[in-house]
């Protein structure tokens, strides 16, 4: 249940396509913005864990160094044997 209210202003340009979008989606410009809010704000976690584990990887990756095209080919051929 819907139970705190607040005033955005958006520009005249942002808020057609706004409009337009949720004519097109069936819903309301509200709905619109409360969905947006929750995905960008409430989820951070995910956002948070997704750049950890991108960061992990990038430090892996630097520890392998420099494979050759060569070597990548191998590892893709031995792979495929088994």
């Amino acid at each position: 249940m819907l139970t705190k209210r607040t005033n955005i202003l958006f520009e005249e340009e942002v808020f057609r396509y706004l409009v337009a979008l949720a004519n097109k989606n069936g819903t309301s410009v509200g709905d619109l913005v409360r969905k947006a809010v929750i995905k960008v704000y409430q989820k951070p976690d995910l956002n948070q864990k997704r750049m950890k584990v991108h960061k992990e990887i990038i430090k892996l990756k630097k520890g392998f160094g420099k494979i050759s095209l060569k070597e990548i080919k191998e590892m893709i051929n031995y792979g495929r044997k088994y």
